[in-house]
C-alpha cells in the first residue's frame, strides 16, 4: 500500500519554520505577563507551572515547604524492593487518565507489557487459619454490588443520603441468602474483610462516607495499572521541563495577603520573613492543611463559600506499612492474602489490626511484604513506634494463622502523611451532608469577594480537592493544576486584547480628530480665498 506523507511533509514544514501550532490559550509575545506563585510542588502544582510555560507565562515562583519535588508522591527502596508511601498505581489504565497518558507518551510500556493487577490473585485468611481459595463468586458479587450503587440510589422513592456502611450492609445481607447456606459463614466473613479493603482505598471510615456522592464519582475504566520503575518516576516529563531555578525548597508559606484591586495582588509570606509578590498565587495545598490554616493563613479571609467548602470535605487518612523479613515465613509468590473478618469481631476489637484489609507481596520481591490501614486507626498506626508496630502484627498473624513460629520483621516502614503537618491525610472524601457543589465552590472564582469579572480573584485553589468528578485522586490533582494554569492563561489573553482594543480604539478615536482637524483646516482656507 502506498504510505501517507502527509504527516512526514507536516513535519519537515514545523522543522523549516513555516509552520507553527500555536496554543489558543497562549497571550501575545509582545503582552505583558502576569506573575504566578506556586505554593506546592506535588503533581497539581508541577502540573500547572508546565501549563504555564508552553503557554508563554514563564514568571513563576515555586514554593515547597519540603526539600523535595512530589507531595505525597513518594517512591523509596526497601531491600531489593520498590516501595510506594503514596499512591501505588494508576487507578484507570486507559487514555482518558492524564497519568496513563503521560507514562505511555514517556515510553514506560514500549518494552514492558500493561500490567495490570488481578484481585483473583488474593486468598481469604480465615480467623482460624484456614486460606480459602475458592472465592471467585464471593468477589464477583461484591463488585456487583459496588457497581450497582448508582442504579441502587436512583430506584430510591426517598431522595435522602445513606452512608456507604449502610448500603453495603443492606446489601450483603441481602445477597449471602443467596449463598448456598455451608457457604454463608464464610461469605459473610468476606464480605467485611472486603469492606475493610474499601476503607482502606477512601481513607474513610464507612458510617462516615456519603453513598450519594461516591455514586457521582467517575470511574475510568482500565482497571489497575502498576508503573515500571514506581510511580515517581511520572514525575520526571514533569520536571524535565521546568528550569530548576523556579523552585524554592524548605520555604513553608505562613500567610497568603491577597487583593482584587490593590497592587500589589498577591503578597506571600513564608516563616523565614522573606516575602514574594505576584499576580496570581496558585495554592495546591493539602485539604487537611487547608482545614487547620485557612483561617489564619489567609489575609483578608477567604470568601465564605469557599471556607464552607473546606470544612464540609473529608479528609482520609491511609497509612502504608512495609516489613522486612531476612526469613520469610511464607512461600514466594504466596503471601497474598485478604483477612476475613466476622461483623461483630470488627465491633468488638479496638485494636488497629481490625483495619488491616489485605496482606500482599510486593512484586518481585521474596523478602517483602506490605499492608495497608485506613480510617482513623491509620492515625493511631503513625502514633506508636517501629518496635511496637512489629510485635503488634506479628502476634496478630501467629494468631490468625495459629503458628507462634512466625518470626518478627527485620525493618518497618510506616508512612507518615497523616501527622505530617505538610499534608494532614492522604485524600479527600465527601462525608455526609457534603456535595458537588461544595467541591465546586473551591475552585470557582464568581463569588462575593471577586470583584467584577475584569479582575478576578487571585487566590486559585488546586490539588485533588478542587475536581469534581475525580476528587481523591492523582489524575484529578494533576487536571486541577491544569485547569488554574488555563484560567491565568486565559486572564492574560483576554487582558491584552482589551489592551489591543482599547489602543484600536484610540488610534481611530485620533484618525477622526485629525480627519476633523483637516476639514476644518481646508474650510478656513476655502473662507480666506473666497474672502480675498
Amino acid at each position: 500500500p502506498m504510505r501517507d506523507k502527509t504527516l512526514n511533509c507536516f513535519g519537515e514544514e514545523i522543522l523549516q519554520g513555516r509552520m507553527s501550532f500555536c496554543d489558543p490559550m497562549c497571550p501575545d509575545p509582545c503582552a505583558k505577563k502576569p506573575k504566578v506563585i506556586i505554593i506546592g510542588a506535588g503533581i497539581a502544582g508541577l502540573s500547572a507551572a508546565l501549563r504555564l510555560i508552553n503557554c508563554g507565562i514563564d514568571d513563576i515562583m515555586i514554593l515547597e515547604a519540603t526539600d523535595r519535588v512530589g507531595g505525597r508522591i513518594l517512591t523509596s527502596w526497601m531491600g531489593d524492593s520498590i516501595i510506594e508511601m503514596g499512591p501505588k498505581m494508576i487507578h484507570g489504565g486507559s487514555i482518558t487518565n492524564s497519568m496513563f497518558s503521560l507514562a505511555c507518551m514517556e515510553g514506560m510500556y514500549k518494552t514492558k507489557p500493561v500490567h495490570r493487577v488481578d484481585e483473583a490473585d488474593i486468598n481469604y485468611l480465615m480467623k482460624d487459619g484456614r486460606i480459602v481459595t475458592e472465592h471467585a463468586t464471593q468477589d464477583m458479587v461484591f463488585s456487583q454490588i459496588v457497581n450497582e450503587l448508582p442504579d441502587y440510589l436512583f430506584r430510591r422513592s426517598k431522595i435522602e443520603e445513606i452512608s456507604l456502611m449502610h448500603y453495603l450492609v443492606l446489601r450483603t445481607q441481602q445477597e449471602i441468602l443467596n449463598f448456598p447456606e455451608a457457604n454463608r459463614y464464610d461469605t459473610e466473613r468476606m464480605f467485611y474483610g472486603l469492606f475493610n479493603s474499601v476503607k482502606g482505598k477512601y481513607g474513610a471510615e464507612l458510617e462516615h462516607m456519603c453513598a450519594n456522592n461516591l455514586a457521582k464519582m467517575i470511574t475510568i475504566p482500565g482497571g489497575e495499572v502498576r508503573i515500571p520503575g514506581g510511580y515517581i518516576t511520572l514525575l520526571a516529563p514533569l520536571v524535565r521541563d521546568i528550569p530548576r531555578e523556579y523552585f524554592y525548597y524548605n520555604h513553608i508559606v505562613h500567610t497568603i495577603k491577597w487583593s482584587t484591586y490593590d497592587k500589589p495582588r498577591v503578597k506571600v509570606v513564608c516563616k523565614n520573613n522573606e516575602e514574594y509578590c505576584a499576580d496570581f498565587v496558585i495554592v495546591t495545598l493539602p485539604l487537611g492543611v487547608l482545614k487547620e490554616k485557612h483561617d489564619c493563613m489567609f489575609i483578608p479571609e477567604l470568601p465564605r463559600l469557599k471556607q464552607e467548602a473546606i470544612k464540609a470535605l473529608g479528609v482520609g487518612y491511609i497509612t502504608r506499612v512495609y516489613l522486612e523479613y531476612i526469613s520469610p515465613w511464607w512461600a514466594p509468590g504466596e503471601c497474598n492474602l485478604r483477612i476475613a473478618w466476622d461483623r461483630e469481631e470488627l465491633n468488638t476489637c479496638t485494636k488497629w489490626t481490625k483495619s488491616i484489609g489485605t496482606i500482599t507481596e510486593i512484586p518481585g520481591s521474596k523478602h517483602v511484604i506490605t499492608f495497608t490501614v485506613g480510617g482513623q486507626h491509620a492515625v493511631d498506626l503513625e502514633l506508636i513506634t517501629a518496635e511496637e508496630l512489629a510485635i503488634e502484627f506479628t502476634n496478630f498473624i501467629r494468631n490468625m494463622m495459629d503458628d507462634n513460629t512466625i518470626s518478627y520483621p527485620n525493618n518497618v516502614v510506616v508512612s507518615k502523611w497523616c501527622c505530617s503537618p505538610f499534608f494532614r491525610g492522604s485524600q479527600t472524601y465527601m462525608p455526609i451532608g457534603s456535595s458537588i457543589g461544595h467541591i465546586k465552590d473551591m475552585y470557582d472564582v464568581d463569588t462575593e469577594q471577586c470583584g467584577s469579572p475584569n479582575c478576578p480573584m487571585p487566590v486559585l485553589l488546586a490539588g485533588e480537592a478542587t475536581h469534581a468528578w475525580y476528587f481523591g485522586t492523582v489524575h484529578g490533582a494533576r487536571l486541577s493544576g491544569i485547569r488554574e494554569a488555563n484560567r491565568v492563561a486565559k486572564y492574560a489573553r483576554e487582558k491584552f486584547l482589551e489592551h489591543v482594543a482599547q489602543d484600536e480604539f484610540e488610534r481611530q478615536l485620533c484618525e477622526c480628530k485629525r480627519q476633523e482637524e483637516l476639514e476644518q483646516e481646508e474650510c478656513e482656507q476655502k473662507k480666506k480665498e473666497t474672502c480675498g
